[in-house]
């Protein structure tokens, strides 16, 4: 079986898509929407080990085998091979929090099956933990959506809420404060606008960042890094959190102020 895709998550899993028997070099296997880098921060981002996991040393790679539609989209998916009840469970969650590209085999979408590998290892978790400085997810709802939809910001009843520091009333007022614009941008006279099309989670932490806009000399890694260090009271229907899509572009020029910093395209945060 051929692994035409392998990730190295360093900090609790090794994440390997295994796709099915292909003999033509024009096949391309299902992968994430995102790019490898943003990838490996989001599973950086969401892991999490079961508790009773870590007090039993239980250990182990989990694979979700699964098929895609043409469009991208789970048809089926299962725990082909089990750790325990609780790890096989957090797999599940993790899988499908992923937005997908379907197979494709010469330039067309087909609908196709693969495999999805997430191994768990103890003291690769705790020191994730460490770095990043939160084990339990964030929980803002004493109910969220199970169903894993996706809803646009017009079919919520409260749209998602950043979370920021004090001193910030507004994102926009947070964003122009915190970003720096990149010294390989300035130094090239580089400007233009990043668009990042990005899915507010029922945790409040952002995920599958999809690059629509990008722009060179690193303002595109500083507008991402920012999207994934924002924290958000998630959108609601009712009393239930749910997933939500965004947008937000941020436009990068330089002499904008004396600092060279960036502004804001407040007509398009998607919020």
């Amino acid at each position: 079986m051929k692994l035409p895709y392998q990730f190295c998550f360093l900090g609790l899993l090794i994440i390997i898509f295994c796709t099915n028997t292909a003999s033509s070099q024009a096949y391309e296997p299902p992968k994430p929407l995102m790019n490898n880098k943003i990838f490996a921060d989001f599973l950086k981002t969401h892991a999490y080990y079961p508790e009773a996991s870590i007090q039993s040393g239980t250990e182990g790679t989990v694979r979700i085998s699964f098929t895609l539609d043409t469009q991208g989209k789970v048809l089926s998916r299962a725990v082909s091979e089990s750790v325990s009840p609780e790890i096989d469970h957090d797999a599940l969650r993790v899988f499908d929090m992923i937005m997908w590209e379907p197979a494709k085999e010469y330039g067309l979408s087909i609908e196709k099956g693969s495999s999805f590998e997430l191994t768990y290892k103890i003291k690769k978790y705790k020191r994730l933990v460490k770095n990043r400085g939160y084990d339990k997810l964030p929980k803002h709802s004493d109910i969220a959506d199970p169903s894993g939809t996706v809803y646009s910001l017009k079919k919520v009843d409260k749209k998602p809420f950043p979370i920021l520091p004090e001193g910030y009333d507004q994102l926009v007022n947070y964003v122009y404060a915190t970003i720096k614009y990149p010294q390989a941008a300035q130094k090239l006279n580089i400007s233009g606008t990043v668009q990042l099309d990005f899915i507010i989670e029922s945790t409040g932490l952002s995920s599958n960042i999809i690059i629509r806009e990008a722009v060179g000399g690193g303002c595109t890694e500083e507008a991402i890094s920012l999207i994934q260090q924002l924290k958000w009271l998630p959108a609601q229907i009712g009393d239930t959190a749910v997933r939500v899509s965004s947008t937000m572009s941020i436009q990068f020029q330089p002499g904008i102020n004396d600092k060279l910093k960036y502004m804001p395209a407040q007509t398009k945060t998607g919020l």
